[in-house]
């Protein structure tokens, strides 16, 4: 299903940041800083043993003993791994639903190398990161962490999101009421011009996308047969010890599936930055942020309730909002062209 709306948008800052000017409220609300001293904070997590965990765009975590505490002890650093870049960072972060007992972090980042890469490629730079034949490509990671006094190890889970250009990267990660882990990601393509990979980086070339496939047309590599699947542009939905696919996706049990295909509960995104679950369960509402015409919000129905026989396609690039994209449905693509009548 989907709510495709045209609104109009702002700047929230959580008050973690020290405040640099004086701030103007509604009457009735007040301005306090709650933590500061920290630098791009991307989440903010409380544990229900009063502890409080804050995520750094870097790649660090720090923890905090109460909401009283003014220092905070940093646990976990992968800033080798993460490409903090634009809007590349570590930008999903979450706490397992029986932490402290169960002391696991989720965390979800643009890796600073390509797929089965070794980091860092790039250094939390980029030469030359929008023009056509550029772009740094890296690539994403869904990690789970566990904490052990003041430090973490690493199990990744989900290495895959290819990314050329320097957005549309990855961006949520939350466990949802079904105790299963959900991630998403943009389709790590060109913000600047109509992108279906006919420009890549010679230097680092996708290999999972055939011509006319890459680019923004990721988001619809589902759709596709014949070459490996890339999640860019995708919701997934996997056990969280494993990264594996959650049972009641809907190709979970079809024959011959890839695990990628197994993992997928959602497709046609472009950069689907944040998103939260309906108290008390699974449904997934989305931001997905827009090219020129539409911001969207899209419902993802509870895959625990209400399983899918196929992953909903939200439409992009095929669509922005519900009428056709006019610079993709000019490029005449194939794949584009086959969507045909309106997003799921």
């Amino acid at each position: 299903m989907r709510l495709a709306c045209r609104i109009a948008t702002g700047a929230a800052l959580v008050a973690v940041s020290t405040l640099v000017a004086a701030q103007t409220v509604p009457p009735g609300f007040q301005v306090s800083t709650a933590f500061s001293g920290r630098t791009n904070p991307t989440a903010v997590r409380f544990a229900r043993d009063g502890r409080v965990y804050i995520a750094q765009k870097s790649g660090q975590i720090y923890e905090y003993d109460s909401i009283a505490d003014t220092s905070g002890v940093q646990v976990a650093d992968l800033r080798t791994n993460v490409h903090n870049f634009w809007d590349r960072g570590l930008l999903g972060f979450a706490l397992d639903p029986g932490f402290p007992e169960e002391p696991y972090f989720y965390v979800l980042y643009t890796f600073d190398a390509g797929i089965g890469g070794v980091a860092p490629r790039w250094g939390d730079g980029c030469p030359s990161p929008t023009n056509p034949g550029n772009g740094c490509v890296v690539s994403g990671r869904l990690s789970r962490l566990t904490l052990a006094g003041s430090a973490t190890t690493e199990q990744v889970l989900v290495e895959d999101w290819f990314q050329q250009y320097p957005s549309h990267s990855i961006g949520t990660v939350l466990v949802g009421a079904d105790g299963y882990l959900y991630a998403g990601a943009g389709d790590g393509a060109s913000f600047n011009f109509t992108d279906w990979g006919q420009s890549p980086n010679p230097a680092y070339p996708d290999p999972d996308s055939p011509a006319n496939e890459g680019g923004a047309l990721r988001a619809q590599d589902i759709r596709s047969a014949g070459d490996p699947l890339s999640l860019s542009g995708t919701l997934i939905r996997v056990d969280r010890r494993t990264g594996l696919a959650a049972p009641g996706n809907p190709r979970f049990a079809t024959p011959g599936a890839s695990e990628n295909e197994r993992r997928v509960v959602g497709h046609g995104l472009r950069n689907p930055f944040r998103f939260t679950t309906r108290p008390g369960t699974s449904e997934l509402w989305i931001g997905d942020v827009g090219w020129g015409e539409y911001e969207e919000i899209d419902v993802l129905p509870d895959a625990a309730t209400a399983p899918a026989a196929t992953a909903p396609n939200f439409g992009w690039p095929c669509y922005e909002g519900n009428g056709r994209q006019g610079g993709y449905d000019g490029a005449n693509i194939v794949i584009e062209r086959s969507a045909g009548g309106t997003p799921a």
